[in-house]
């Protein structure tokens, strides 16, 4: 564009001169003063047209800049865009990540809360045992001074916490215990018909309760009830032993009563 206006501006210039040059060999006798003012207006066109030029250029040079400025526009979206997809690919695996340590999170909390509850629930800890009919008396018979008595059925035993194998009963966690046991004792003729014995409960070797049962009167039986509340640590051991010299044995039976033995955990 800029050539064509200086071709443009050129042949206006040559007009000017050749058409000022004619007039002046040709009609010489012309008004000098219609001259003077054609030459006057042809100069303002001329001031006008460079006025224009100028414009033009500088529009050019404007145009210019705005293209560059166009182009570094594009490209700075382009960079743009690119940071877009990176920035949502890094919220996707954030997301990702997210939900994984969530999900992991929450399996961590159901541990937690389940073991929380199997260590805060109250699991039942206890016992209770009794001499049977078929056992009694043999087992009465050959109790001596310092022997373990032994019960041989349970009606409860929770986790087998106590042995009729060896009537000793074994704390599986520390706390309060409490403990009872019954002893029903029947007269025999060949013990001058009597019946008497005593006990003792034995807490891990130290002696925390005694029991005496006596008939005190030929052909009669008796029952004699011991209880204590002892604090026993994890594993200590617990039984009743014949601490005396004994007369008839222990009465035992279904359809009568029971010798008995019994122990809980009470927290």
């Amino acid at each position: 564009m800029n050539m064509w206006l200086i071709v443009l501006f050129s042949f206006l210039l040559f007009c000017d001169k050749g058409f000022v040059f004619g007039l002046s060999s040709e009609y010489d006798g012309c008004n000098r003063t219609d001259i003077s003012d054609f030459r006057s207006e042809f100069e303002v066109m001329k001031g006008n047209f460079h006025t224009l030029l100028k414009r033009v250029i500088s529009n050019e040079n404007e145009i210019s800049d705005l293209k560059n400025q166009n182009n570094e526009l594009k490209n700075t979206v382009r960079l743009c865009s690119c940071k877009i997809e990176e920035l949502n690919d890094i919220i996707i695996q954030n997301q990702c990540n997210l939900n994984e340590t969530r999900s992991q999170f929450n399996q961590e909390l159901l541990i937690l809360r389940s073991d929380w509850m199997n260590q805060n629930k109250k699991v039942f800890i206890g016992f209770s045992a009794y001499m049977s009919e078929d056992f009694v008396e043999d087992h009465s018979k050959s109790l001596t001074k310092g022997d373990t008595i032994i019960f041989d059925k349970t009606e409860t035993n929770s986790d087998n916490v106590y042995k009729t194998a060896t009537g000793v009963f074994t704390a599986p966690s520390s706390g309060m215990y409490a403990f009872t046991w019954t002893l029903c004792v029947d007269s025999r003729i060949n013990d001058g018909g009597y019946g008497e014995f005593e006990t003792e409960l034995v807490v891990d070797g130290l002696i925390c309760g005694t029991l005496h049962a006596d008939t005190e009167t030929q052909a009669q039986d008796a029952c004699s009830t011991g209880f204590i509340i002892k604090y026993v640590r994890k594993s200590g051991k617990v039984y009743l032993r014949n601490s005396g010299d004994h007369q008839g044995s222990f009465l035992s039976k279904d359809s009568q009563t029971r010798t008995t033995f019994s122990g809980w955990k009470l927290n």
